[in-house]
């Protein structure tokens, strides 16, 4: 089967000035912190409650304490799962011994995978049995739930280093999960830092440590487009020497994209970026310096947010914010309300967008694809590579940006592509058409 890759380099973004000093932004509230200040893992992801939203948990990950679920007090709900995860991520009525669960999905330093239910009565964690273990060659630095909108399927990505690997994930019919893997392992183009999927656009973003905020969109005939939104080490950007985590934010106007960086400002805050979603465009930047009894939050390694109100503190959505520092004690996660990040950047909130509910057909919110900008670059037939590595180093372009020739992941532009293509021909056109 002949594929089209397509490459987009928008260096505009990664060059726009912009930029302006990132606004300050109070925290609203914390977990209470870690167990050990070793325990630098950070990753979160918010669960929402099926019928009272101010029942959600935070699910927070690290090295020491295990997966543990936090109120929107920010207290431990025991008990904690025990383990040395790095990552989680939770996707709503995954079909499994006849009924719909809140499926949890984590990754671990030693490579493995693991699933979990959570009992949305008991607030509590209960561990799924897999038909085989899963595992990747080494630690598991993101690992995120894909459920394609209009269609019954499950899937899980998992970056291990600089290899992702992808699987198909249903009941067994004996209460257990089967995992079929969608083709062979691929190389990245480093060290993947964070994920995040938008399944309405077909989009899966990462961020690399050393080069950036990255996108891959999927195409309907098999093929994919890789889009650099935005790299490390402009003068002209809110992007510091490395990016952290990623989360997406949906709204019914587009939504945003948002990043953890160090930044440029030299003062030891992270830095959290904003782009539109739809767009692609930078729309501002924000930290959280020390204030309301709260400490600056510096060193983050992962964010997660929601667009839907959690009770009279985050009326409006909320961002959960790992500080890796946490002044005087260990680190834990800062709870901040999207809506006042929203207000001071410009940023539209909606909080009828129920990311529980199946979503609308593919590009119903704003009825276009992800912006890819730029221009093109080669384009050629592929075929799904057992394992491949990525070349083309960056260029610099005397603006502080980066653009021209990228370090991309062909493998994982060529094997998704076939990922996705077999995936659509096994869901006979449930899909709709995504515009290319």
């Amino acid at each position: 089967m002949s594929r089209t890759l397509r490459w987009f380099v928008p260096g505009i973004l990664a060059c726009s000035s912009a930029w302006a000093t990132p606004v300050p932004i109070s925290a609203s509230g914390q977990t209470q912190p870690f167990a050990a200040t070793s325990a630098t893992v950070g990753s979160a992801a918010v669960w929402l409650h099926p019928t009272d939203l101010t029942q959600s948990l935070i699910l927070g990950v690290n090295g020491v304490d295990g997966l543990v679920a936090y109120g929107l007090d920010g207290g431990a709900q025991a008990p904690a799962v025990s383990g040395l995860f790095t990552t989680v991520d939770v996707r709503y009525g995954f079909p499994l011994s006849g009924q719909e669960v809140s499926l949890v999905a984590t990754g671990a330093r030693d490579g493995t995978l693991s699933f979990y239910a959570l009992n949305s009565s008991t607030r509590l964690l209960q561990s799924l049995p897999l038909t085989q273990a899963l595992a990747l060659g080494a630690s598991v630095s993101c690992a995120v739930l894909w459920h394609p909108t209009g269609t019954s399927d499950y899937e899980l990505f998992a970056f291990g280093g600089s290899s992702l690997r992808n699987w198909a994930l249903k009941d067994d019919g004996a209460g257990r999960i089967l995992a079929t893997e969608l083709g062979s392992a691929v190389s990245t183009a480093g060290s993947v830092t964070g994920c995040a999927v938008d399944e309405p656009t077909q989009s899966l973003y990462y961020t690399v440590a050393s080069q950036g905020l990255l996108r891959i969109r999927f195409l309907p005939d098999g093929g994919s487009i890789n889009t650099v939104l935005a790299n490390v080490g402009g003068t002209d950007t809110a992007i510091g020497s490395s990016v952290a985590g990623v989360s997406l934010l949906r709204t019914s106007g587009g939504g945003s994209v948002l990043i953890s960086s160090p930044g440029p400002s030299g003062n030891g805050n992270t830095v959290f970026s904003a782009y539109d979603r739809l767009t692609s465009a930078p729309v501002g930047s924000f930290q959280l310096p020390a204030d309301g009894g709260f400490s600056a939050v510096q060193l983050s390694a992962g964010l997660a947010s929601t667009n839907m109100g959690l009770g009279v503190d985050f009326p409006q959505g909320m961002l959960v914010l790992h500080d890796g520092r946490n002044a005087g004690l260990t680190p834990n996660f800062k709870l901040v309300s999207w809506g006042a990040v929203a207000s001071a950047l410009g940023l539209g909130t909606d909080s009828v967008l129920d990311p529980r509910a199946e979503g609308p057909p593919l590009l119903a919110d704003g009825g276009v694809a992800p912006a890819d900008g730029g221009s093109s670059g080669s384009s050629s037939g592929a075929s799904r590579p057992t394992s491949t590595s990525a070349g083309f180093p960056p260029q610099s372009t005397g603006c502080g940006c980066r653009t021209g020739a990228v370090s991309a992941p062909l493998g994982v532009l060529s094997a998704l592509g076939l990922f996705r293509c077999l995936r659509r021909r096994q869901d006979r056109g449930r899909s709709p058409a995504l515009e290319g």
